[in-house]
C-alpha cells in the first residue's frame, strides 16, 4: 500500500527539517541556541504562533522590494511586523 497524503507530507516534512538542521550546523551555533522546525500553514500565523510559544524577544525576517502584488495584498514581512507583540528586524 502507497503513502496516504499525511505519511507523505510527514516524510518531507522530516527530511526538509533535516535540510535545515544541517545549514544551521554550518554557523556553528551551540545546539541549545537553535532550534529547527518545519510546519504547515500560513507563514504569518505559524511565525508568529512560534515566536510566543518559545517566549521570542526578536523575530529577524528577511523582506524582499515589493512588487505590485505586494502594494494590494501585503507581504509575510508586513504582516508579522503589523502583527506582532515583539520587535521584529527585517533584512534585505
Amino acid at each position: 500500500m502507497g503513502f496516504g497524503f499525511a505519511e507523505k507530507a510527514d516524510s518531507e516534512q522530516d527530511k526538509v527539517t533535516n535540510q535545515l538542521v544541517d545549514i544551521i550546523k554550518d554557523f556553528n551555533l551551540p545546539k541549545e541556541k537553535f532550534t529547527a522546525q518545519v510546519v504547515m500553514g500560513t507563514p504569518r500565523d505559524e511565525i508568529l504562533r512560534i515566536a510566543d510559544d518559545i517566549q521570542a524577544d526578536l523575530i529577524v525576517i528577511g523582506s524582499r522590494r515589493p512588487g505590485m502584488s505586494t502594494y494590494f495584498l501585503g507581504s509575510t514581512a508586513s504582516m508579522i511586523i503589523q502583527n506582532s507583540k515583539i520587535s521584529v528586524l527585517t533584512v534585505r
